[in-house]
């Protein structure tokens, strides 16, 4: 099925653009996942569980938190991979089932110079 030029334009001309630009505009971010450099810096944000995840590039560990006032109830947030070897599934589960207690994660500043952002838990 071949459509001419002339027929293509008219029909190109004739669309309404303004449910578009309407869907454009209200578009929401589907945001899963809390970046570490979010989270605002030296507050301590409480441990509910830890979580190992598998995708496309390997296995990582995310962390939820409770979110502070003006945040999301619950944040997810993924953990560098060197957490992966600390974290075992062991502990996971132990700190899951409450055995450890309460921890908190705390963003610290990073070092002048630096671009690495420590975190802390306490």
């Amino acid at each position: 099925m071949s459509m001419k030029k002339s027929s293509f334009t008219s029909f190109t001309q004739t669309m309404d653009n303004s449910e578009l630009k309407s869907s454009l505009n209200n578009c929401k971010p589907n945001k899963l996942y809390t970046s570490v450099i979010d989270l605002r810096m030296d507050c301590a944000y409480r441990v509910y569980k830890f979580d190992r995840l598998i995708d496309l590039y390997g296995v990582y560990t995310v962390v939820i938190l409770e979110g502070l006032f003006g945040d999301d109830f619950y944040l997810t947030v993924p953990l560098a991979r060197r957490f992966n070897t600390v974290l075992t599934d062991k502990i996971i589960q132990y700190y899951n089932m409450g055995l450890y207690g309460t921890l908190h994660m705390v963003r610290r500043s990073p070092p002048l110079g630096s671009l690495i952002t420590p975190l802390e838990f306490v």
